[in-house]
């Protein structure tokens, strides 16, 4: 179901036949590196940090030694459902970055997340995604599939909120994702 809709949604925003090939192959690649990680954990659970690490290896070298994007998260795993969700989110954040964001023009980014128990008891992790552009970057004129994974799919999987912001220093993306009570 889920790589069906991956499916659907590329081409409804795809350009030719190769930008579909190019864009479903990487979004596969991104579901995959989730499913990986929770073949190894019997379909239970996935670390996040690892979730993000994997996703984000494609695009997180290139500047000799140095790397475009720095992942600093908490401890904590995520059900099935929700870390495939976020790896395609993940993904598309990089992604766009690397397309039209920061990391093309030679900037970097920031991924940090902090977990918060509020007084009722449930756990809320805030994850930022904050790039840094050597050039100014400005809001897309369009919106597609990455938007509504980011603006949507994403928040409603986790019952949370999330926005984004475009300074000139780059685009900011904010989420509060209610994680799921453990049994």
């Amino acid at each position: 179901q889920l790589t069906s809709s991956l499916a659907r949604q590329t081409a409804r925003n795809a350009r030719s036949v190769a930008d579909y090939d190019t864009k479903f192959n990487q979004r596969l690649a991104a579901l995959k590196a989730a499913q990986d990680l929770l073949f190894d954990a019997d379909w239970k659970a996935a670390p996040l940090r690892d979730i993000a690490r994997s996703t984000l290896k494609p695009f997180r070298s290139g500047r000799g030694t140095g790397e475009w994007i720095s992942i600093s998260l908490p401890d904590i795993e995520l059900p099935a459902q929700h870390a495939q969700t976020l790896a395609i989110a993940l993904h598309e954040l990089a992604g766009n970055s690397a397309h039209t964001g920061a990391i093309s023009n030679g900037g970097g980014v920031e991924l940090t997340g902090e977990l918060q128990t509020g007084a009722d008891g449930v756990k809320r992790l805030h994850l930022r995604w904050q790039e840094t552009s050597l050039k100014p970057i400005r809001k897309p004129r369009k919106t597609g599939f990455g938007t509504i994974m980011l603006l949507n799919a994403l928040p409603q999987q986790f019952d949370g909120t999330a926005s984004m912001s475009w300074p000139r220093s780059g685009m900011i993306y904010d989420a509060v994702l209610i994680l799921p009570q453990s049994d």
